[in-house]
């Protein structure tokens, strides 16, 4: 997947094999075919399960950026256990510097199913009196809001609080007159009929 090999546009180059601390890597090369100064280069380890061990991806003559992957731990061979990446100017200047530490990793551990949902990623985070924006990142578009352990749409509204089709709404002092003033126009040609009688007698 990350060779984008699923991308008609991308032009795949076997550059050759390298030293990389101490290991022999391939060193592959991809272009996208519209992006031909931005090639992006990995070095991957055939013999350890195809472990990527370094990527570098230029942004014409602006941008270095270069990932490095360190499997220090014999605890955990399939991860890395340290992660840097490195941005450099196109004269050689760093411009930013991050690592990454794993400190522990198990294999085959049962993960829930709500651990990446909305409510576990902002599980013990306080924000009841807050609403937090969900976007489809793909469109760019708002598809809700997120406050209480559950999504409204994107008007605000609930969309779990609907009855015979309809919105449930507050009742407040408007809406009672409303519905008050419906029921005498209703009611009203009943009242006059049941008045007449009266009248006449």
């Amino acid at each position: 997947a990350c060779l984008r090999l699923e991308s008609a546009a991308v032009q795949i180059q076997l550059v050759g094999q390298e030293e990389l601390n101490n290991k022999l890597c391939w060193r592959v090369r991809t272009v996208m075919s519209d992006r031909p100064d931005e090639p992006v280069d990995f070095w991957i380890d055939e013999r350890n399960r195809f472990a990527v061990y370094q990527v570098e991806e230029k942004l014409g003559n602006k941008l270095l950026t270069t990932v490095r992957s360190f499997y220090e731990k014999p605890d955990y061979p399939w991860l890395p256990s340290r992660i840097e990446t490195v941005e450099r100017t196109g004269d050689g200047t760093v411009r930013s510097r991050r690592e990454i530490v794993i400190l522990e990793a198990e294999a085959n551990v049962p993960i829930s199913r709500d651990t990446f949902s909305l409510a576990g990623l902002l599980r013990g985070q306080n924000l009841s009196n807050y609403f937090v924006q969900v976007t489809d990142v793909r469109k760019g578009e708002i598809i809700g809001w997120w406050r209480e352990g559950r999504l409204l749409n994107a008007d605000m509204t609930d969309p779990l609080a609907k009855e015979d089709g309809r919105r449930r709404t507050p009742w407040n002092m408007k809406r009672v007159m409303v519905v008050g003033a419906m029921a005498m126009l209703l009611l009203s040609p009943l009242l006059v009929k049941w008045l007449r009688p009266i009248k006449r007698s």
